[in-house]
């Protein structure tokens, strides 16, 4: 039950994974330290691991152990680990600083119990495995001091680049990355550690590769040599899912934007629809589409023609009326209907008012606060003037009770009620109005005579929202009252091309099949919900890049994806209010944790404000074929449920979908 690492046969079954590769290191000629292997017959032949260990076996166990020294570090070598289904990185307990007799004999029976940890069954689970079928080795070394650290071989994210990464451990802190160049040994992007361990960290890490035949994931500890304690494979950065948008008829392909910031889940077939319905009206000054239920847009190659007239003209802006005075009384009457108002008639009141609202009201918006940009820029410079006209105008909206849950804009989903906004008193400090008074005239007074219309523009963006809504709930209202006419299930009626509703409103007769293509059109958007769009295409080409919004910068494993934000509280794990949600999520936590195994597989991705590259989570999320971002300052501000992209090839989270989002929304 107890054998030397040399002695071990090719990898024996018994050994566990991190035992054998051990052996393969050490059988290189590597600096491994003298290992005494508790082989996982020993565990199989205890009686249960809470109890005290057979009296010959320790007797034995104490004199192998006597020649390993007086500070011990006992290691996990699960038949299940460190091989390439299954890694398990971190995920069973090491006890360091162990000393002989009996500390040692209760490390033995702690690193067997850790087998059957809620962590690691779930872990195992996830990856089609059971604690079932797989046992318990322990390794038991001595505890070097020195620097630590991990070191991969191959850049995960760029596996052709000739990049090998090297993570220094540091208590408390994150951990420090250097890259170094595979070829010429040169630090690329040097860390705290000093060149020299680099450098002898990196040749053994390429000898130990060469050892194996493929890239590691290697855990070092430098004293007056390199050891190396852990090998394991390097699991592949994850998959982009494939996306392939359907062809467009452009002779010249345009250049295609995912509505990443106000849409960034796909649509559902009655808001497709509307999609359609205004971009063959030509009413609004862009193009849309959609690839795959998501919205893209892109310039229109020439002014729009103007709209089709309308049956009830809206009252004519008066030329001197203030925005609030001309454009909301227009804006108001494109939505007032009838009560018993046909589907065709609803939809030409759509386009009406779409019609005012992007090519009248957003134009005046940008208008009034660009001419306070313009005017400032030459004096504060281009770049500061828009923040500063931002302090200027804050306070000049909603009130702060207003709602700040994420609104949906699709028909298919009820509409968040939004409050009618009054305006309240700009913010601006007695610093603000200093600063306004020590402008040089004739700027100052300039500045002065605009920021009554700015201010007025900042509480229109507001109220264009609950118009906005308005909008949208009446084409809403208005499929209901098709599906209760025809006798439907309204709720079906949403997931049909809005074609066939327009044609079923017309004729009477309810679209064919329609709880099956309904079902079937919802479980295709759950699909869709699980994919990265591309954040362009070209034409029909996918392209690069990423989504604007804030920006938060980690590390990150490679892969993207993009969902809802899931906040793990670490001290509630086990608790019932940690039940992740069934819809396409990301994990943001402070730090992520072996025992979160379950949790990371069941994530789209994961964020966490703490860790590094190379540690146990990061390597834990990787294997799991989760994107995953460390070492990501600002995550903690993170609320549960706004919509977040994950790129861990750039090491980038975007807030997709702000509380209250403004334009484009259609």
């Amino acid at each position: 039950m107890l054998s030397w690492l040399d002695d071990l046969a090719p990898d024996d079954p018994d050994a566990g994974g991190k035992a054998n590769g051990l052996a393969r290191l050490r059988a290189a000629g590597l600096a491994v330290p003298d290992t005494l292997v508790l082989l996982a017959s020993a565990y199989r032949a205890a009686p249960s691991p809470d109890q005290p260990l057979d009296a010959t076996f320790t007797a034995l166990l104490d004199a192998h152990a006597a020649r390993l020294g007086v500070s011990l570090i006992v290691r996990s070598s699960a038949t299940c680990e460190a091989r390439p289904d299954a890694l398990c990185p971190g995920l069973f307990l090491t006890v360091a600083d162990v000393a002989p007799g009996a500390a040692l004999h209760a490390a033995v029976r702690a690193v067997w119990r850790s087998l059957e940890h809620p962590a690691a069954l779930a872990y195992l689970a996830a990856r089609g495995l059971s604690a079932r079928d797989a046992s318990m080795a322990v390794l038991v070394q001595p505890y070097l001091v020195g620097h630590s650290g991990t070191v991969y071989t191959r850049d995960p994210v760029a596996p052709d680049e000739p990049r090998l990464l090297i993570e220094a451990h540091a208590a408390g802190a994150t951990p420090d990355l250097s890259v170094i160049d595979r070829d010429t040994l040169a630090l690329v992007a040097p860390g705290r550690l000093d060149r020299a361990h680099a450098v002898a960290i990196a040749r053994t890490a390429l000898a130990a590769e060469a050892a194996f035949g493929h890239a590691l994931d290697l855990e070092w500890v430098v004293t007056d040599r390199v050891w190396l304690v852990q090998a394991r494979a390097l699991p592949a950065a994850p998959a982009a899912a494939p996306f392939d948008p359907p062809a467009t008829t452009d002779a010249v392909p345009a250049l295609w934007t995912w509505d990443a910031v106000h849409n960034p889940e796909p649509l559902s077939p009655a808001q497709a629809g509307l999609v359609a319905l205004v971009d063959d009206a030509q009413v609004i000054p862009v193009r849309q589409r959609t690839a795959h239920g998501f919205l893209y847009t892109t310039a229109r190659a020439a002014p729009a023609p103007a709209p089709a007239p309308a049956p009830a003209p809206a009252p004519a802006p008066a030329p001197d009326a203030s925005l609030r005075e001309s454009l909301l009384p227009a804006l108001e009457h494109a939505l007032t209907l009838a009560p018993n108002a046909s589907l065709e008639e609803v939809l030409s009141a759509y386009l009406r008012f779409t019609a005012l609202y992007a090519g009248t009201l957003a134009p005046a918006l940008r208008r009034a606060q660009g001419r306070l940009v313009d005017l400032l820029a030459p004096h504060v410079g281009a770049r500061a003037a828009p923040a500063l006209v931002a302090r200027l105008l804050r306070g000049s909206g909603l009130p702060t009770t207003a709602s700040s849950a994420p609104l949906i804009w699709d028909i298919a989903a009820p509409s968040v009620p939004l409050p009618l906004p009054t305006p309240c008193a700009p913010l601006h400090t007695e610093a603000d109005d200093a600063w306004l008074a020590a402008l040089p005239q004739p700027l100052g007074a300039d500045v002065r005579a605009l920021l009554p219309a700015a201010r007025e523009a900042a509480w229109l963006a507001e109220e264009d929202d609950r118009l906005f809504v308005r909008a949208q709930e009446a084409v809403r209202a208005s499929l209901t009252r098709v599906a209760h006419a025809l006798a439907v299930d309204e709720r079906d009626l949403f997931w049909l091309p809005l074609g066939d509703v327009r044609a079923a409103a017309s004729t009477g007769i309810p679209p064919t099949a329609l709880g099956a293509r309904a079902a079937a059109a919802r479980a295709e958007h759950e699909r869709r919900r699980r994919l990265t769009p591309p954040l362009r295409l070209l034409g029909d080409h996918p392209l690069g890049g990423r989504p604007l919004g804030e920006l938060m910068r980690g590390r990150g494993t490679g892969g993207q994806a993009r969902g809802r934000v899931f906040r793990l509280d670490p001290h509630l794990l086990g608790s019932s209010s940690t039940a992740p949600p069934a819809s396409p999520h990301v994990l943001v936590v402070p730090t992520v944790l072996p025992q979160m195994a379950g949790h990371v597989s069941a994530a789209v991705a994961v964020v966490a404000e703490h860790g590094g590259l190379l540690g146990h989570g990061a390597a834990l999320a990787r294997e799991l074929g989760r994107p995953c971002i460390v070492a990501c300052a600002g995550s903690s501000t993170l609320e549960a449920g706004e919509s977040i992209w994950v790129d861990a090839d750039a090491g980038l989270v975007v807030r997709l979908a702000p509380s209250r989002p403004r334009d484009d929304r259609t």
